[in-house]
């Protein structure tokens, strides 16, 4: 599939290539097969690190070159230990690929050793450029994060040539013709006349985005930089959220390359497939990240002082969501309280010279710098529920209130170039908060979800089981009506160790949907792992359920019209519970434990549903949060990682907690969503990987779609690459699916 989707994308770059003034190739050009370089030792320090692989473009006439860094962390590999995937779009244009490894920092290695070698790479390439029929007058230079910081530094940094050098290679300037930065720390302090233009493309696929930095490395003639800022974390295949924006910064006189930019957007859009048609082409004077998106690796940007524009550190006030109170009558409004919120203006100098970072706050915090549906999908929990948290904590103690308040000055400072808007109110009022406890009074009060609401009666904070009261509520949101009504219970996801009932982090207004179309919702807490091993989850959901039927006629639902609901681990939990078999004990003393468990029908939203395909011990060394989701699914059996794999006792409590496992020709129907890379309308067999490591991919919906087809149980699938686009298109089919299978009454069995 990964090389399918390059392919197509190398092509559309391939179709519009008459759009731009470079040679490229033409479309019914026969390409031999590239020339292979493997493992080249370009250094003399460390040449076991110092090493290069190259694809070299055969054809008459010398080829452009770039170099691809590999680096996380100025660390770095050989090259063949790196997937190359991602390369065919610039060999289809005519430009030869060098991979570069380079030392890594550690104890012995300082900076700038990585920016040395990459140098040094630059020379030994145009020392061989006879030899692999190269032109050494078109070298560009690509890097990601710490990869796309060293690129900068070498292409703004001073020529490293040495004419009088005995060493040829040391006598080859080390100068490029552009880079592209990706997500890359800068602190560039660039003494010169810019501006900044920025390209916006949403939803992209980093692949199909490769060609379009092809194409614009091919077609560029002017010496420029181009900075890519991905949303909050990695970008990769099959991350549909992931919005990517280009940010273009050219250096000197940039009419003719922005009249030139303007006119090649019918072929941008045509490469970039996920281009919005009438988007505006650059933005001139000031850099803005898409709203609503969190952008990694800009902060020092923001400092950046353009010619006429002024510095860009400035912000607009962030409006309050519609979900809390503008009018909170605040204990800060005396002058002390003024003084107290002055400081969040001033973050640079209240701030502590240490964060949260390394504690048990750390997670609380990083919600706040990206947006809740980011944040929960991570297993951070939502804004609500971390305020929550730190606002007990800062309760207990002044010196924990101190603490508190300037973590959220260290957060506000040092996110707020990359922080979402609504990251950044809900901050705001979290300092608010803070304040007041300092001046004695309450924290504001934020409007409860569907407060005030004339359709729905509200009961919250019910408790519904025995074991542990203080977990088990729920909050019953039921809509008024002259006969019962159905009901969908919601359970939250976090990595069965965080969140919280009613935070509803839903995109396309799901809850509410569900609510205009006649159906209550019941929003649960259960109990959270570590603390609570599984299954004391399930038993919770399965209790819910029970409850919810035992208060049938008091809060006028139909007992035969109960479904669940849920997303990440609420997925799991939901269709858990409806694929077990009837939990009911028919002889109980106990009045809820005599009702049904079962369900009429289950909507799961991007959750593992056979987790005898994780390894943990392979999760932990994943970046991007690889140790929290490893350390999710030990932690919900109490177990070490190694445990998890090879003891057969856990194995089989794993197996037991696996949906997958459960399906029947009785079960109820399903609806299963997620996001895939390509439309799978029919599903027969697919061929599953053996490791299932990322806790929502899409696979776990396929093979429990799968499972439910063989056993002939109704299911609706909805995979595939638009998923996760259209929130409005999604909710209309979750609450179609919920219409259609709720009208029925079903009896419970």
């Amino acid at each position: 599939m990964r090389h399918r989707v390059i392919l197509q994308a190398a092509a559309l770059w391939v179709a519009a290539a008459h759009l731009l003034a470079a040679p490229a190739l033409e479309a019914g050009d026969a390409s031999p097969p590239p020339r292979v370089l493997q493992e080249v030792a370009y250094g003399k320090d460390s040449p076991d690190a110092q090493v290069l692989s190259a694809l070299l473009v055969q054809s008459t006439q010398p080829s452009p070159v770039l170099l691809q860094i590999i680096s996380g962390g100025w660390n770095s590999s050989p090259p063949q230990r790196t997937p190359t995937a991602l390369i065919g779009p610039y060999l289809d244009a005519g430009i030869s690929v060098v991979i570069v490894a380079h030392r890594s920092i550690n104890d012995a290695v300082h900076w700038p050793a990585p920016a040395d070698d990459v140098a040094r790479a630059i020379q030994f390439i145009r020392a061989h450029a006879d030899e692999w029929g190269i032109d050494p007058k078109r070298i560009a230079v690509k890097g990601r994060s710490s990869g796309g910081h060293v690129a900068l530094m070498v292409g703004f940094g001073p020529d490293r040539a040495k004419p009088g050098s005995n060493d040829p290679v040391e006598r080859q300037s080390s100068r490029l013709t552009c880079i592209v930065a990706g997500s890359a720390p800068t602190d560039l302090a660039l003494q010169m006349s810019s501006r900044i233009v920025t390209l916006s493309e949403p939803a992209g696929a980093y692949m199909a985005a490769t060609a379009t930095e092809a194409a614009f490395l091919f077609d560029n003639l002017d010496r420029c930089c181009i900075h890519a800022a991905p949303g909050f974390g990695d970008i990769g295949p099959g991350e549909a959220s992931t919005t990517v924006s280009r940010i273009y910064l050219a250096k000197g006189t940039l009419d003719g390359f922005l009249k030139r930019l303007e006119a090649d957007r019918p072929g941008l859009a045509a490469r970039q497939k996920w281009a919005r048609p009438g988007e505006p082409v650059h933005q001139a004077r000031r850099l803005t990240p898409p709203p609503g998106r969190v952008v990694h690796g800009m902060g020092q940007w923001e400092a950046m002082t353009l010619a006429g524009a002024g510095p860009l550190n400035s912000r607009a006030a962030s409006p309050r969501p519609a979900t809390a109170s503008t009018n909170r009558g605040r204990a800060s409004a005396s002058p002390e309280g003024r003084a107290e919120l002055a400081k969040w203006d001033d973050a640079a100098t209240y701030r502590p010279q240490a964060g949260p970072g390394g504690t048990a706050w750390d997670s609380h915090y990083r919600s706040f710098i990206q947006t809740d549906e980011s944040a929960v999908s991570k297993s951070f929990p939502a804004h609500a529920e971390a305020a929550r948290s730190i606002l007990a904590d800062a309760g207990k103690a002044p010196e924990n209130r101190l603490q508190h308040q300037g973590w959220v000055l260290f957060i506000k400072h040092f996110s707020q170039a990359y922080r979402p808007e609504s990251a950044t109110a809900d901050l705001k009022r979290l300092y608010e908060d803070l304040v007041d406890l300092k001046l004695g009074g309450a924290p504001g009060d934020v409007s409860l979800p569907f407060e005030g609401d004339a359709r729905l009666t509200i009961h919250r904070d019910v408790v519904y089981g025995r074991s542990h009261p203080e977990i088990q509520k729920l909050d019953a949101y039921l809509v008024k009506s002259a006969q019962p009504t159905p009901v969908v219970i919601e359970i939250h996801g976090g990595g069965w160790r965080r969140g919280s009932k009613s935070q509803f982090v839903y995109r396309g207004e799901l809850i509410g949907a569900i609510l205009d179309a006649g159906i209550s919702v019941i929003s649960i807490d259960y109990c959270l792992t570590p603390q609570h091993l599984f299954p004391a989850p399930m038993d919770d959901v399965v209790r819910a359920a029970q409850f919810v039927r035992s208060k049938a006629k008091e809060w006028n639902l139909d007992p035969d019209r109960v479904a669940a609901l849920g997303g990440s681990a609420g997925a799991h939990l939901a269709a858990w519970v409806a694929l077990h078999d009837d939990l009911a004990k028919r002889d109980s003393p106990e009045a809820v434990e005599r009702f049904s468990s079962r369900l009429t029908c289950f909507v799961a939203l991007s959750g593992p549903m056979d987790l005898t395909r994780v390894r943990p011990t392979e999760l932990a060394r994943q970046p991007l949060r690889g140790q929290d989701f490893a350390n999710a699914f030990t932690g919900a059996f109490g177990c070490t990682a190694e445990q998890f794999e090879q003891d057969p006792d856990v194995r089989r409590r794993i197996r037991e907690a696996s949906p997958l496992f459960l399906v029947t020709r009785d079960d109820p129907p399903a609806f299963v969503m997620g996001a895939w890379g390509e439309d799978l309308a029919v599903l027969r067999d697919p061929p599953v990987p053996a490791v299932i490591n990322d806790p929502h991919s899409a696979w776990h919906g396929a093979l429990l779609t799968e499972a439910m087809r063989k056993a002939n149980v109704p299911v609706v699938m909805r995979l595939g690459p638009e998923v996760g686009k259209d929130p409005a298109a999604d909710t209309a089919a979750i609450v179609g699916f919920l219409r259609e299978r709720l009208g029925n009454r079903i009896r419970a069995r």
